[in-house]
């Protein structure tokens, strides 16, 4: 229930619904609400995500949009380089997946 006011703890973000359509996305801190109006749209994330407004907007299913993502690019950074040399460079590999995850908005670490 919305009573107007609203605190985000830290490092959390959260998406506001008028009405059943997108208004904004409240970072940390102390906010005030339309009470009866204004709806916190309840999505749960196990991922650090950079865009909250993206995420629960941007995509039908997040999880699937970021297994697809790492998917891809791990697909595309093997095709570079032979399987020995795939074997001594994991963890960069595993880097450039972050990254690219970076760019893309989604998830972070």
């Amino acid at each position: 229930m919305n009573w107007g006011v609203r605190i985000v703890p830290e490092k959390k973000a959260n998406i506001i619904e008028r009405f059943g359509k997108y208004v904004k996305t409240l970072g940390s801190g102390i906010h005030l609400l339309i009470p009866f109006v204004d709806r916190i749209h309840k999505r749960q994330f196990q991922f650090r995500i950079l865009d909250a407004k993206l995420a629960s907007y941007g995509v039908e299913n997040p999880i699937y949009a970021i297994i697809q993502l790492a998917q891809t690019t791990m697909r595309s950074e093997l095709e570079k380089i032979t399987l020995d040399k795939t074997l001594e460079e994991e963890a960069t590999l595993n880097e450039k997946i972050v990254v690219s995850s970076k760019n893309n908005k989604i998830l972070v670490e």
